[in-house]
């Protein structure tokens, strides 16, 4: 369904990190390796212990190990948040996989596992809590400290146990990993990170064919698509007596049925068809708009084709290139065909740094119809439709190279893509 806004969505910090990341991985003289476990929420025993940024951070990136070096060097840069459990109690390394305690007091038992000294050496007095977050607890790490008066301060605690401060908030911090893109503060990285290199093109996307088409081709692909339960409760609303048992490879031409006189479907009618595709309490207005009645549609067949490249973690065994998603991304970042991309309820320039997963509300093209994949040529060709007017201006066999990184964080978090307003809060 086409998206109202008519300006982009502000971004939050964890946007920022992201976009930050992929912008890293883009670029042809680096090698990364990335994990992720995003959350759909995090707990309110998190939320109640974390500053209010955290917790908004954290909402939408529960946990990410994400390493990068440069080819020809060994030094491993990159950020390492630790994941917080649901239930308030544990944290995972990103890294390994193991669980951890989460806080420590510097007076309390815990304490002991990780002794802490001041800058001068001596055994820390201050009375309060702290709560890893970055890096790992058997060696370096990053900390945030909460005093006995409410007062915030974020660590870095080394091998030898010594804690420097290095920022006063979360979001401090953060925005200085940002300027450094996590890459410390070794001189000569970033002197080479502030030289203009040449980014990887992974991907090659082509035009196959160009064709109009009938607005049928659309409504059978949905009518296919629906549940059983789905289909039978249209039927009936229609007054109809099919049923999906024995109309299981016609459902969407029966579908499709429905919508040859539009003007008579009731706003009621209108409502059971949107429930069966995610919507609740849809009107008519809607139905028009989710199944482009009023848009003329073009059929595109869009190929994808992946060239493995260095600096990629498992790059000939990747099989990115046959999700759609990953042409959505590819797509997004040429120039000449970004205007294809339907506008999304989030900041695009996250469309190209994350895997998402698309839902009902908003996806980046009308519909991706068929797939087909040559494993050989490490090409997949999709079928794709498109309003008519954003394809006046495209040829077959127009090519173009896409930068996308072919690696980037899948999201399963549907926070994560929510406009910033609605997470920075406690």
């Amino acid at each position: 369904m086409q998206s109202n806004i008519t300006e982009n969505p502000p971004l939050s910090l964890a946007h920022k990190v992201l976009i930050t990341l992929g912008k890293l991985a883009q670029r042809a003289d680096v090698s990364v390796d990335i994990r992720t476990s995003f959350n759909e929420s995090l707990s309110e025993k998190w939320i109640q212990k974390l500053p209010s940024d955290m917790a908004a951070f954290f909402r939408q990136i529960n946990g990410i190990y994400y390493a990068w070096s440069f080819l020809d060097e060994q030094t491993i840069q990159g950020i390492y948040f630790h994941h917080l459990q649901e239930n308030g109690k544990k944290i995972v390394n990103q890294k390994t996989g193991f669980f951890s305690l989460p806080c420590f007091s510097t007076t309390g038992k815990v304490a002991k596992e990780l002794p802490l000294l001041d800058q001068n050496g001596a055994k820390w007095k201050t009375k309060g809590e702290a709560i890893f977050f970055e890096g790992t607890q058997d060696s370096k790490g990053t900390f945030l400290f909460i005093d006995k008066t409410g007062e915030e301060t974020i660590y870095d605690w080394s091998n030898d146990g010594e804690a420097l401060k290095i920022a006063d908030s979360f979001s401090e911090y953060i925005e200085q990993c940002i300027r450094n893109n996590f890459a410390g503060s070794a001189s000569n990285i970033l002197e080479r990170l502030n030289e203009s290199t040449k980014l990887r093109t992974p991907f090659e996307v082509s035009i196959e064919a160009i064709e109009s088409i009938d607005h049928s081709v659309l409504l059978e692909y949905n009518g296919n698509k629906l549940f059983s339960k789905h289909f039978d409760a249209i039927m009936k609303a229609f007054g109809r007596k099919e049923r999906a048992a024995k109309h299981s490879n016609t459902k969407g031409a029966v579908f499709s049925e429905l919508f040859d006189d539009l003007a008579s479907i009731t706003e009621a009618q209108a409502a059971i068809i949107l429930a069966g595709f995610g919507f609740s309490n849809g009107t008519k207005e809607q139905l028009v708009s989710f199944f482009h009645l009023n848009t003329a549609l073009t059929r595109l067949d869009i190929g994808l084709k992946y060239k493995p490249t260095e600096g990629i973690p498992n790059a000939k065994d990747y099989d990115g290139w046959k999700d759609k998603r990953t042409l959505a991304r590819a797509i997004s970042l040429v120039p000449e065909l970004k205007k294809l991309i339907q506008q999304p309820p989030f900041h695009p320039d996250l469309i190209p740094f994350v895997q998402e997963h698309h839902n009902h509300s908003w996806t980046p093209f009308v519909a991706c119809i068929h797939t087909e994949h040559n494993n050989r040529q490490r090409k997949t060709v999709f079928s794709v439709l498109y309003p008519t007017d954003v394809t006046t201006e495209l040829q077959t066999g127009n090519k173009f190279m896409s930068t996308a990184p072919p690696v980037v964080p899948t999201v399963f978090n549907k926070v994560l893509l929510e406009h910033p307003k609605l997470v920075e809060t406690n």
